[in-house]
């Protein structure tokens, strides 16, 4: 559009006759006219209406439209979304309104099956859905494709949160600590019950353990060395004293009674036999007299019928046993690593 060149004009500006001067009015040409109705026409058309000789205000809606829009793209009301349809097709600028949860169900690409209205907003290029749906509490989601590029994708949608949606189970995270519920955390007035019922769960009273040392031992335990402690209930008791001594499990035919001793820790001699052998030996007999060698006497004079009994020098077998090893007090041990017994003797209580 230009300015008018039509005679009579004055730097293509209209003027009136002024017979005091001999000027002629500009005169209202084809070219003109027709290039205002064109404008205007246009105007309308652009942002989607249809010239009407009835409505004597489209130009204002279209300029309603056009501040709408904010691109200069018209955005107004498309038809209703129908049953099946893929919200990935609708990437025109306008909104569009969904109106049964069903048809919602059997479409494609919803954020939600629910009924609601998409707005879209496009330049050409980029492509912005928003859904917000009818039912309550209201529910807005959002996203974006890319349509310039060779293989336009849509990213997934977005969830908007209000204080109609929020809160545990909404999928929202910002009441979430390290990615913790509230319901997770322990109210600090109940801190101390839950610590006192987590320790006594893992130990139970007459619990024993082996530890290196008792500094940071709680006072529920005592050492198994045969001190006296008092229980919950403010009996006096004896701790069983396990120092030096193995735990055994009971159900053998040794470890028959829980709470019993059995064994010694000195070595205990097995009942056995030992065996002897003798090297054997010889007597000697010192006489001058000759020997009867069948009736082993010895002749006297001559005559072997008077002989007498010879006496023989005394001997000793050379056969002994003697004694080895080392005394058996404290030997019936294994090579052992040296630990404190202890035993849980009342429940945890805070400040233990």
């Amino acid at each position: 559009m230009d300015r008018t060149t039509a005679p009579g004009n004055v730097n293509g500006r209209f003027v009136a006759e002024d017979l005091n001067t001999g000027r002629f009015p500009t005169e209202l040409d084809v070219n003109t006219l027709n290039a205002w109705q064109d404008e205007l026409i246009n105007v309308i058309v652009d942002y989607g209406l249809v010239p009407d000789a009835n409505d004597k205000r489209q130009i204002s809606k279209a300029i309603a439209r056009a501040i709408a829009g904010a691109t200069g793209i018209y955005f107004g009301a498309g038809p209703d979304i129908g049953d099946s349809d893929n919200l990935n097709n609708y990437i025109k600028a306008g909104f569009y309104h969904q109106n049964s949860n069903a048809q919602a169900a059997s479409g494609f690409n919803y954020p939600i099956a629910y009924a609601g209205m998409l707005e879209v907003f496009s330049d050409g290029r980029m492509v912005y859905q928003r859904y917000t749906t009818y039912n309550s509490p209201t529910k807005v989601f959002v996203r974006t494709r890319y349509t310039g590029s060779s293989d336009p994708v849509w990213l997934p949608w977005s969830s908007f949160w209000s204080s109609q949606n929020d809160g545990h189970g909404s999928g929202l995270d910002a009441d979430t600590l390290d990615g913790k519920h509230g319901a997770d955390y322990v109210l600090s007035s109940d801190f101390k019950s839950v610590l006192e019922s987590a320790f006594n769960a893992n130990d139970p009273v007459g619990t024993k353990k082996y530890v290196s040392s008792t500094a940071s031992l709680a006072s529920c335990w005592v050492i198994c060395d045969g001190r006296t402690y008092v229980d919950s209930s403010g009996v006096t008791r004896t701790s069983p004293n396990l120092t030096d001594t193995f735990i055994i499990g009971s159900g053998g035919s040794v470890a028959t009674t829980v709470g019993s001793f059995v064994g010694s820790n000195d070595a205990v001699v097995v009942s056995h036999s030992h065996s002897i052998t003798d090297p054997g030996h010889n007597h000697t007999i010192s006489s001058n007299s000759n020997s009867d060698a069948l009736s082993g006497k010895v002749a006297v004079g001559g005559d072997p019928s008077e002989g007498v009994a010879p006496t023989t020098d005394s001997k000793v077998t050379g056969i002994s046993v003697n004694t080895t090893g080392v005394s058996g007090v404290n030997k019936n041990i294994p090579a052992s690593y040296v630990q404190i017994v202890v035993m849980k003797f009342r429940l945890y209580r805070f400040g233990d």
